[in-house]
């Protein structure tokens, strides 16, 4: 159990709930090419948007020169969620004891029997018996499946790019903020509804496949900032789950405008407060993503 808690802190570390995959994508370091990283300005300050890839590996690095000098000159770094919380014994706890049902529940009632058997099928290409998880709400394996997913592929948390970022912020002494809190992201998956919560489920065991199929795609598109490319393969699965997509995507975009804006018109008398905000790549991307909200509003917003 204790390796099973450690795959699951390292996946809600980075909390690539939105994405239900995420793959290898190589930064690209060659310069004078654009990258997922946006400019939002207004006035005196700048927001620098940055989609993530919430889960690399070490041979990713060193990023694009643009992103690191966005990082150099911003004062602040958002994140999804403070990264310091993730570190608290009582946030592990709580995941914990959101995720596990009652003894007298299970997960095989709480999912349709075809859901079951696709899940039975996927767990064991995974190495893992199905009756493992046989206390877990249907959410909590979602995310603890992509969890050994990933770890499989040889992915670590501690070389994402959230951590990266988080790291070098606490070393220089920039200021660290959170754009939700941890409880409110483990709110939002509890309160799925029972049929949501298969939906979720299904899409997660649909897209595993995805982490190597579609890799190379991805990275050219990663490596040249085409978020065109990105929208068609991270939001596809979203198509055929539209209430999961509004939930976990365009609420959370909405409400993150309205804290951007609130960064741009923040004002020190005496430096300029730029801040650097990353979240994963799909919150970007297509009509209800951040950019076109913010150019819908009329800010300036330009592709780095």
């Amino acid at each position: 159990m204790m390796t099973l808690r450690k795959l699951i802190t390292g996946l809600f570390i980075t909390f690539a709930l939105s994405l239900c995959f995420l793959v290898n994508i190589g930064t690209s370091q060659e310069t004078g090419r654009k990258s997922t990283l946006w400019r939002v300005s207004s006035g005196e300050n700048s927001v620098y948007l940055l989609g993530s890839l919430h889960l690399l590996k070490r041979e990713n690095y060193p990023l694009n020169e643009s992103i690191e000098n966005a990082f150099d000159h911003s004062q602040t770094l958002v994140l999804e969620v403070d990264m310091e919380s993730m570190t608290d014994p009582r946030t592990q706890e709580m995941m914990l004891s959101r995720g596990m049902l009652p003894q007298e529940d299970s997960f095989d009632k709480r999912i349709s029997k075809e859901t079951y058997e696709l899940a039975r099928e996927k767990t064991q290409e995974l190495g893992l018996d199905i009756s493992a998880f046989k206390q877990f709400k249907p959410w909590f394996f979602a995310m603890t499946l992509t969890a050994v997913k990933l770890k499989a592929l040889g992915f670590n948390p501690q070389d994402g790019l959230d951590m990266y970022l988080f790291s070098r912020a606490k070393k220089s002494g920039k200021q660290i903020l959170g754009l939700e809190t941890f409880k409110q992201q483990l709110e939002m998956l509890d309160t799925l509804s029972t049929v949501n919560q298969d939906r979720l489920v299904c899409q997660t065991l649909e897209d595993l496949g995805v982490l190597e199929q579609k890799m190379d795609t991805i990275v050219r598109a990663w490596s040249t900032g085409d978020i065109k490319v990105l929208e068609s393969i991270m939001l596809r699965s979203f198509k055929e789950y539209p209430v999961l997509l509004e939930k976990l995507i365009i609420e959370r975009n909405k409400n993150w405008v309205k804290k951007i804006e609130s960064f741009l018109k923040h004002k020190d008398l005496k430096h300029k407060d730029n801040y650097m905000l990353v979240v994963g790549a799909a919150h970007l991307a297509g009509e209800q993503g951040i950019v076109v909200l913010l150019k819908k509003k009329g800010y300036s917003v330009e592709q780095l």
